[in-house]
């Protein structure tokens, strides 16, 4: 039976079920194939030399979300197909910091970037794989406001590609995975209420809006890569420290690290944004003890 990343055509190809995209993948991810794709957003025509999407500027654009530029993700990776669960986190910690529980199938919120780092090496802790993150100087229980002097990647040349446990996705890696090969403004087109696909702060998205309070995780369709909730919902940390705004992501998909940074990067918007900030191309920075 296949291990991870082997191709697969039924889940009993898979030592561990699921079989994603005609990949082995662990249980509850979805394989994710390396390819191209343009990051950012059009701020006018004409657009970049091809370009396939409309050159127009797009609507809600920032200059943080940086020139459009074309970017690789040269290797495959496995991203898990919808935001953390408070069930989730509950495996792993005795608290539970979300301002409107919802239930377990809710997503968990306010966690800050050092927390969601210690949560991803206490699952890899759990399944016998190595940790990801070197946490320093750390203070606090997980779920109460947990902050650290400092962090680095345990792997090998500090590359968090090369991590065997669970992580953060790099800015590039999130982006190419919302995006799931479109080039519009969100990954099913340019209208936000199409389809009631996206959980935002706008008329007509989502439903239920007298509760002014998240959906539970996969309420709305997948994307083409399996995705669930890379649109609103709630803010997602990804690895990369935050950086100057005109110069957009890496395009050559690799992470912006440091030990201590000012500000961390966050996508995908929130239920409780405008439905302009859910766009693919959006970035955000918050401290990363927020």
């Amino acid at each position: 039976q296949g291990g991870y990343g082997d191709p697969c055509a039924e889940v009993e190809d898979c030592v561990i079920h699921p079989c994603s995209r005609e990949h082995c993948a662990p249980m509850d991810c979805e394989y994710i194939s390396a390819g191209s794709f343009w990051m950012g957003s059009p701020d006018g025509c004409p657009g970049p030399e091809g370009y396939p999407g409309e050159c127009e500027e797009e609507p809600g654009r920032e200059e943080a979300e940086g020139p459009l530029h074309e970017g690789t993700q040269t290797r495959p990776s496995f991203m898990q197909r919808h935001e953390l669960t408070q069930a989730q986190w509950g495996e792993h910690s005795d608290t539970n910091p979300t301002f409107t529980t919802g239930g377990p199938n809710y997503p968990v919120q306010n966690v800050n970037w050092w927390e969601m780092a210690s949560y991803a090496n206490a699952r890899s802790s759990s399944l016998g794989l190595s940790e990801c993150y070197a946490l320093d100087g750390c203070v606090g229980e997980m779920g109460t406001g947990t902050v650290c002097e400092a962090v680095s990647i345990a792997a090998a040349d500090g590359s968090p590609y090369l991590c065997e446990g669970y992580r953060l996705p790099t800015e590039a890696e999130w982006e190419y995975a919302a995006r799931a090969e479109a080039d519009t403004h969100y990954w099913w087109g340019t209208d936000v209420k199409e389809g009631g696909k996206v959980w935002a702060n706008c008329d007509g998205c989502g439903s239920a809006w007298d509760d002014q309070q998240t959906a539970p995780v996969g309420s709305f369709p997948a994307n083409r890569f399996g995705l669930h909730d890379t649109a609103g919902n709630v803010w997602e940390w990804v690895q990369d420290c935050w950086h100057p705004s005109h110069e957009g992501a890496p395009a050559d998909g690799s992470a912006r690290i440091s030990e201590k940074c000012k500000y961390r990067t966050t996508r995908s918007g929130s239920w409780y944004y405008v439905s302009t900030n859910v766009r693919s191309g959006y970035r955000a920075r918050f401290n990363p003890r927020a």
